[in-house]
């Protein structure tokens, strides 16, 4: 039985002109999105906010955004239940939105209570990780 998955999680893909036949239309697929890999001029531009379920925001300009309980971040969140390294947000250039990214975190993160490792954000998404619950606001103001 463990020879059938390893078989099958281990094999490896072979590329598309491998398999294409002479003569074929040949169509490029739109490549996946790394994580940090983001329109400079928009992900730096963009303005949002987090917000406590208790009202307290926290407004950001531009992208990718840190969060986790140590220093580096760029929202630091002191809590046991907030891994050190916990998520990443950053702006998806195929999607053309702000998404969420979960760096290996211990309690995971949550997206309007699905677990999610990552997500695309929309105006009023509910972000819990461990303890703590965020609220995504898009601002398109700056005075907000």
């Amino acid at each position: 039985m463990k020879n059938r998955y390893t078989k099958v999680f281990t094999r490896k893909l072979e590329s598309w002109e491998q398999n294409s036949q002479e003569g074929d239309e040949k169509v490029p697929l739109p490549r996946p999105q790394a994580a940090d890999e983001a329109d400079e001029h928009v992900a730096a531009g963009y303005l949002f906010a987090l917000e406590f379920p208790t009202g307290n925001r926290r407004v950001f300009q531009g992208l990718p955004l840190s969060i986790g309980r140590g220093e580096e971040n760029d929202l630091v969140l002191p809590d046991a239940t907030v891994s050190s390294k916990h998520a990443r947000l950053y702006y998806d250039l195929y999607l053309k939105g702000v998404c969420i990214f979960d760096t290996h975190s211990l309690n995971g993160v949550f997206v309007d209570d699905l677990p999610v490792s990552r997500c695309f954000l929309t105006e009023g998404a509910r972000i819990r990780l461990g303890a703590i619950t965020l609220i995504f606001r898009e601002l398109t103001n700056p005075q907000a």
